[in-house]
């Protein structure tokens, strides 16, 4: 999503970056992003 439908909080450490309407793919090994862990502990919410 783009514009303003992207998200305010983000569960990533480091940002994805956006360029024309693309995400820029990022240069780390594996699937290039690291989880922030107590972001997703703040975030979750039980059934």
């Amino acid at each position: 999503m783009f514009g303003p439908l992207l998200l305010k909080d983000d569960i990533v450490s480091v940002p994805l970056t956006f360029a024309d309407g693309q995400v820029a793919l990022p240069q780390t090994p594996g699937l290039g992003v690291e989880l922030d862990e107590d972001k997703l502990h703040f975030l979750y919410r039980q059934p």
